[in-house]
């Protein structure tokens, strides 16, 4: 998508995902991939360089979120785009938001829509819109199997512990029903400082 001249940067934090990424971009017939070590709090990319920003599913994660946010703003180039895909509570109960469980199912750690925005916004980020809704009911967190997610995620990584466990939501879907939704997030940097 980004042709020929264009470049792709992914970041992941663990050596694990590195490698497995390497891999993936040793096989793949295009020459203008690469993968960097570091975290979204402290992106390994130079000020203004970046065309896109885009993250699926994984700020909820962080305990900073706001630094997530000015790093965005930090590597973009003037008028450069972020598309970010991702969860946010609303009211989440405290016992809820205490669970470990919880918030390696990218639920726990995910701040409200509003504080979203506000914190994108309190970066620079401008033309902030959300493109994509989707309702988590207690019906739809029940069927997740989310033991296969965390599974799937590979153990030692930030979305797993060393051993998968297995995620049930059918005790916490009645007071999660609604509460949770899965949204599409885009905007811009300024084209120039204000």
């Amino acid at each position: 998508h980004v042709g020929a001249a264009g470049r792709v940067i992914g970041v992941d934090m663990t050596p694990e995902m590195i490698t497995t990424a390497q891999a993936n971009i040793a096989a793949a017939p295009h020459r203008n991939i690469e993968v960097r070590q570091g975290t979204i709090e402290d992106l390994p990319v130079k000020d203004a360089t970046v065309d896109w920003v885009i993250s699926n599913c994984v700020i909820n994660l962080s305990p900073e979120k706001e630094k997530v946010y000015g790093e965005i703003y930090r590597v973009l180039r003037p008028g450069g785009r972020f598309s970010i895909s991702d969860l946010v509570v609303d009211d989440l109960p405290a016992a809820l938001r205490k669970d470990p469980r919880l918030y390696t199912a990218c639920i726990a750690g995910a701040v409200s829509e509003a504080d979203y925005v506000a914190g994108l916004k309190a970066a620079g980020l401008i033309g902030i819109e959300v493109n994509k809704r989707i309702e988590f009911t207690a019906q739809l967190l029940t069927s997740l199997d989310l033991e296969t997610l965390i599974t799937d995620a590979g153990a030692g990584t930030c979305c797993s512990g060393p051993a998968p466990v297995a995620i049930d939501l059918e005790p916490q879907a009645k007071q999660l029903h609604v509460r949770v939704w899965s949204l599409n997030f885009v905007g811009r940097k300024p084209a120039r400082a204000a």
